[in-house]
This record gives structure tokens, C-alpha cells and sequence, in this order.
């Protein structure tokens, strides 16, 4: 019997990939927001393999996956409440989507 996931602490922000049957990815939310301040860290969730890369991320990695889900805290040198996007693109399988981020004060 496979262990229930553990439930995430208040600084986590779960941002949920999906692909249904016909393979379509959907991200939610669409638009993840982290707070600096309050030290918020993204966590990715997804039902399959995935990969995940930004162009300009405002995390100390660009890269993640599966294996690695969990953002870690902003960069100190990334401004906070700027109203800045941070594209980033999530493919599974030959599927990808172009969602985004900001980092809020």
C-alpha cells in the first residue's frame, strides 16, 4: 500500500500539472505567485513524467522535474513585487504549455 503524500506547510506553493487522455497539459494555477518575504517556495505536482524550464528564473535552478520539484527559495538578487512574469514551459511527452510566475513581496 503506497503512502499517502505528505501534506504541504504553509510556505509551499503546490502548483498542479495534469495531461489528460488525449494529452493536453494544463497548469494550475495558471500564474503561480511566491512571497520573498515570507520565504515561499514552489512545489510541482504532476500525474506523469514532466520537465520543467525557465529562461529566466527567479530560483537558484532553471531546471526541474519529476525528481526534482521543489523551487527552493528566490534568489536574493531578484526584486520582489515588481509585477515581474517568469515564463517557464512544461513539456510531458511531445505536449508542452507555457505557463508563468511572479514573486510577490
Amino acid at each position: 500500500m503506497t503512502a499517502p503524500a505528505p501534506a504541504l506547510c504553509p510556505r509551499e506553493k503546490e502548483v498542479t500539472i495534469t495531461i489528460d487522455p488525449s494529452g493536453s497539459i494544463k497548469v494550475v494555477p495558471d500564474t503561480f505567485h511566491v512571497s520573498k518575504g515570507r520565504h515561499e517556495e514552489v512545489v510541482w505536482t504532476c500525474n506523469v513524467p514532466f520537465t520543467l524550464d525557465f529562461v529566466d528564473s527567479p530560483f537558484h535552478d532553471t531546471h526541474f522535474d519529476n525528481q526534482d520539484t521543489y523551487s527552493g527559495l528566490v534568489r536574493r538578487d531578484v526584486p520582489a513585487g515588481t509585477g515581474k512574469s517568469f515564463k517557464y514551459s512544461v513539456s510531458a511527452g511531445r505536449h508542452h504549455v507555457d505557463p508563468d510566475g511572479q514573486v510577490d513581496q
